[in-house]
């Protein structure tokens, strides 16, 4: 599932539901048996079970546990407030690099999920992140992807941007009730996937700009 694209709700929903299962089971120990590296690889698994609240939660407790005032992450609470796992030897935890990394992909896993032929849109969006922006996202396929939401409103606008005329999936985070196109020209079709799914045409080398509103019962 992470970091891996095997398993995704959408190409085996059985394994994607026992995955649930089998994270639940693993933190039967508490989150405060943890480390920095391992909260932000629940943080980053979270974003791919599409759960924002507990992916946050991860991001949260990593950030108050193992970051140090130069922003570098460390194996363990630092300041021992028995937030992670105990280091107990003596000494500062270990400065590691996989948090760092972690917790900044973990944001954009949040954000923005892409396999070849799909793009997610805000797949893990906490309900805390009512409003917000986001550019630039590189996706796979080759497709830039901007975002701009105000879910107090109900409301998306995204632009992409193809390297090469393709035809894609797009997955909002709710059913949009009415989707604006800057052009008629642009085609854009129900999915099999569901109702929160449309197919999208996508040209090459021109920003293709959408006005998203969003069925307020479906989020």
């Amino acid at each position: 599932m992470f970091p891996g694209l095997e398993i995704t709700k959408e190409n085996n929903p059985i394994l994607f539901d026992a995955i649930k299962t089998a994270v639940e089971k693993r933190l039967v120990v508490g989150m405060t048996s943890q480390t920095g590296w391992s909260y932000a690889h629940m943080a980053n698994i979270y974003a791919r079970l599409e759960d924002g609240d507990r992916a946050l939660e991860c991001l949260e407790l990593l950030c108050r546990s193992c970051v140090g005032p130069n922003l570098f992450t460390y194996h363990n609470d630092w300041r021992s407030q028995g937030l992670s796992m105990f280091w107990g030897h003596g000494s500062q935890p270990p400065f590691q690099i996989d948090a760092n990394f972690g917790l900044v992909a973990a944001v954009l896993e949040m954000l923005v999920f892409s396999t070849p032929g799909m793009i997610k849109l805000l797949p893990a969006l906490p309900k805390s992140w009512k409003k917000g922006e986001i550019y630039g996202v590189l996706c796979r396929g080759g497709i830039e992807v901007d975002i701009q939401w105000d879910m107090g409103n109900n409301q998306i606008k995204t632009a992409f941007t193809s390297s090469s005329p393709q035809r894609i999936v797009v997955k909002f985070p709710g059913t949009p009730v009415s989707i604006i196109r800057e052009s008629k020209d642009i085609e854009i079709a129900d999915s099999n996937y569901g109702p929160n799914y449309r197919e999208l045409e996508l040209p090459a080398y021109r920003k293709i700009e959408l006005i998203i509103n969003l069925d307020e019962t479906s989020l």
